[in-house]
């Protein structure tokens, strides 16, 4: 499954480019089924010119309009495999009986110009998608033809047209991929890769080779645009995807950063830890640089390390193994008598249960804290704290409380799949 983005295929002569090494593919052998963009550009202007003719256009009109983009990206690129030899057939919502991605519901969102990312809600008809696939893509993949597939649009199980969300072609990408069973997607954009960091933002950013679906899904959880969020949380845990530059497509099969599958999400781990929950209390200690550093710094000293650890303007909560409480406490005492730091006192509660709850969906799952602690509280278990970091909620107890919170939780994410 290769995914081309707007950039990538914005000219004819891209596109033609693109067509090449997608035959050089077929030559070698793959079968290969392509899901494009409208060509660089083009959706925006389609949404301005919708807003320039005036009125409330209303939203499934809006929709048809912008599906001509990915429409005429399709019958380009289609013609420039025929160009090639290659069997070529295109596949779009306006051809209603051969088109694959059927929905069972899905929210209905107007279109934005310059919108990245856009999460929209969707649960896809896996019998009538998987049969449609089995039909229309399989049979002609089987014999050395390539489907090419506009991206970005869903049709419901009345024949109605929705998109997923600007952005949406990466999740049209991986979803066609898990249809026709694929063991790859080439996500094709104006990136090298995934980087170290921003290029436009950090100097000497450079790609990273390969990243594993985990970490892939922290990093455009946190905002790098270069996969969207929710294609990523899709992904089946077999299948492997790769990012890579337009400008070198010769490279396709090394090039750019390789996403390696994963093993599927622990959702509850319990910390087989007991912990001892260290508070230092203080003033300003939000915006007091080095604080933190500092503590850190004596505890290692002695060897001793922090699991975990939270700040607020007037207190500090450390984690650490309940067996080196004493000499914790110890040190960070000497480190508050000596002064400079704004620190005034240390206690800690102990023994204390540790929780880590992960999913990718964490990251755009509105009212998931609300849902755990409530889960907790019906019991009569008391949070003693929360840490959340993107893909992770860390929910600390105290011990006694540990077995009984993660046999709730457990029933909660996994007993009930979401």
């Amino acid at each position: 499954m290769i995914k081309f983005g707007g950039t990538s295929i914005a000219t004819p002569e891209l596109i033609a480019r693109a067509a090449r090494a997608i035959a050089e593919r077929i030559a070698r052998g793959d079968q290969v089924a392509v899901v494009v963009s409208a060509m660089g550009g083009e959706t925006d202007r389609l949404i301005r010119a919708l807003e320039e003719v005036g009125g409330e256009v209303p939203i499934p009109a809006s929709y048809e309009v912008a599906l001509s983009g990915e429409e005429r990206s399709m019958r380009l690129m289609v013609a420039a495999l025929r160009a090639q030899g290659v069997r070529a057939e295109g596949f779009s919502p306006t051809l209603s009986a051969s088109w694959p991605l059927v929905v069972a519901r899905v929210e209905e969102v107007p279109l934005q110009a310059e919108k990245v990312n856009q999460e929209v809600e969707f649960a896809l008809d896996q019998e009538e998608s998987r049969r449609r696939a089995l039909n229309h893509l399989i049979p002609l993949l089987r014999m050395g033809g390539v489907p090419v597939i506009t991206g970005w649009f869903v049709l419901d199980r009345a024949g109605r047209l929705f998109t997923l969300g600007r952005g949406g072609s990466d999740i049209s990408a991986v979803l066609i991929a898990q249809l026709v069973e694929a063991g790859e997607v080439v996500m094709v954009t104006d990136a090298a890769g995934i980087m170290t960091g921003d290029p436009r933002k950090i100097e000497g950013a450079r790609t990273i080779a390969e990243l594993s679906s985990e970490e892939v899904k922290v990093i455009v959880g946190s905002g790098a645009r270069v996969i969207h969020p929710k294609a990523m949380a899709l992904a089946p845990s077999q299948l492997e995807v790769r990012v890579v530059d337009y400008r070198e497509l010769a490279r396709m099969l090394e090039g750019g950063t390789r996403i390696s599958p994963g093993e599927g999400e622990e959702v509850v781990w319990v910390d087989p830890r007991r912990l001892s929950m260290v508070t230092v209390i203080g003033e300003g200690l939000s915006n007091r640089a080095g604080v933190l550093a500092d503590l850190a710094r004596e505890l290692a000293g002695e060897g001793l390390s922090i699991c975990y650890a939270s700040v607020s303007d007037s207190f500090i909560n450390l984690y650490l193994e309940e067996e080196v409480k004493g000499q914790a406490l110890s040190l960070i005492h000497s480190l508050i008598t000596r002064g400079g730091l704004g620190l005034t006192s240390v206690s800690e509660r102990s023994p204390v249960g540790h929780i880590r709850l992960r999913s990718s969906e964490f990251i755009e799952q509105p009212g998931i804290l609300a849902e755990v602690s409530s889960c907790l509280a019906n019991r009569r278990i008391n949070i003693l704290e929360v840490i959340t970091a993107l893909t992770d909620i860390h929910l600390f107890v105290g011990f006694a409380d540990l077995a009984d919170s993660a046999e709730l939780l457990e029933s909660l994410f996994v007993a009930s799949p979401r």
